[in-house]
């Protein structure tokens, strides 16, 4: 979707390459000569910032009058009462282009094999992927290389699928279960059964990291001590994790690995 609006962007302001039978006297002269990106007041709204929407008013907005933003400070996002152990892992990372294999790397030589060493960890256990491509690659990882019963709940699994999943998560059958944010965005069905979280990396939308830390409770007799989450995370996810972890809190996570 958002190759879309880049695409929108680059054709925006650019001359037709056929008249179409315009009358030229009504077009201004400064758009004939090119300079119309210049002169287009542009409003981009959005619930919360992302690197997409910031790369887009860097570069593409050009107006001579210039450009201004407002930057909202945030506070730590509310979790249930008692969870303690909410460990945010650091994995370094020097290029936004290598981020995607970095993070992929570290998850399947570090982390994932620290879980599975684990016999509490190793079942009952939620990885929640926010982006569509990380999950595909997760999940083939899964399929290939990893001795352990999952399922997954994707934008793209129908009713029956997730009548089957949820149920084999919640009996036990499946030791994992991998869930795309797209997914809870469309359906938001309650997961039961969970007593550990992974992040694959913060969530887009905040509340979704509040939810799921607060779906253990909807079986009996759990304490807090028995839900343990991580969140994977690197240097370029700051403005998601800001508004996880709030602002402060953000800006100390990321000093830790500098």
């Amino acid at each position: 979707n958002w190759d879309h609006v880049q695409f929108i962007f680059n054709h925006l302001n650019q001359l037709p390459k056929e008249s179409h039978d315009v009358d030229f006297s009504r077009i201004k002269p400064w758009y004939l000569d090119g300079h119309s990106a210049y002169l287009r007041q542009t409003v981009l709204l959005s619930a919360y910032e992302t690197p997409e929407t910031r790369a887009l008013f860097n570069h593409l907005l050009k107006n001579i009058a210039g450009r201004i933003r407002t930057e909202r400070r945030w506070t730590p996002i509310e979790v249930p009462e008692g969870i303690d152990q909410q460990q945010f892992v650091q994995f370094d990372c020097s290029n936004p282009k290598d981020e995607p294999e970095k993070r992929f790397q570290y998850f399947t030589t570090q982390l994932l094999p620290a879980v599975m060493k684990s016999a509490v960890q190793s079942a009952n256990t939620v990885i929640f992927i926010p982006s569509s491509l990380d999950f595909i690659r997760v999940h083939n990882h899964f399929r290939k290389n990893v001795g352990t019963s999952f399922t997954v709940l994707s934008e793209y699994s129908s009713n029956q699928d997730i009548s089957r999943a949820r149920q084999a998560f919640f009996s036990g059958k499946k030791a994992f279960l991998l869930v795309s944010e797209r997914f809870h965005f469309f359906r938001r069905y309650k997961i039961r059964g969970i007593r550990n979280l992974i992040f694959y990396g913060p969530p887009d939308h905040p509340q979704f990291y509040t939810e799921y830390l607060s779906y253990p409770f909807l079986d009996d007799g759990v304490d807090a001590s028995d839900v343990t989450c991580r969140v994977l995370y690197s240097k370029y996810d700051w403005l998601r994790l800001e508004r996880i972890a709030g602002t402060e809190g953000a800006a100390e996570l990321i000093r830790r690995g500098s």
